[in-house]
């Protein structure tokens, strides 16, 4: 018996990635229909770590906050896409949609501790109309704790050279 243990232990994940749209589904007809499903990710780089888990101040943003904990429960890193809500305030250099704020679509990494690593806002749209292209591609990669460097994409961005 402890033999299959220690080789089941051998062959256990260090990172799960979720798909495009793997978290609340692809059919959202308009900006509207989907701003409920939207969450404010902090941006990187922070001052001090960001850890949603167990953090009063996230819970306002369910879908980060239960994905952090999942992340330091079960001692694997989350790649996963989600919506980003960005008040205009926060691009005083870029200018404002109608609606008064930006909806990305993003992905994010959370380490093994419930740390947010990278966020990412996918530059190529492929008929999108409900998501808001960022001003200009930002390449976004990570350092996970096994020593791989992952560069980050959303599905239609992998056919342009620069993200």
């Amino acid at each position: 018996k402890k033999r299959k243990e220690e080789s089941e232990s051998k062959h256990e994940a260090q990172i799960i990635v979720f798909p495009e749209d793997g978290l609340y589904g692809a059919d959202y007809p308009d900006k509207a229909i989907m701003l409920p499903f939207l969450e404010d990710i902090p941006d990187l780089p922070s001052s001090s770590p960001i850890i949603p888990c167990d953090d009063i101040s996230y819970d306002d943003r369910p879908v980060l906050q239960r994905l952090s904990c999942l992340a330091k429960k079960y001692n694997i890193i989350i790649v996963a896409n989600m919506g980003d809500f960005v008040d205009c305030s926060s691009i005083p250099s870029a200018p404002c949609p109608p609606a008064g704020h930006w909806q990305f679509n993003t992905d994010i990494a959370i380490d093994e501790e419930g740390t947010l690593l990278a966020k990412y806002h996918k530059s190529h749209l492929y008929y999108e109309m409900n998501w808001d292209a960022p001003e200009k591609p930002d390449p976004v990669s990570f350092n996970a704790s096994f020593g791989v460097t992952f560069g980050m994409i959303i599905c239609f961005d992998i056919m342009f050279e620069h993200p």
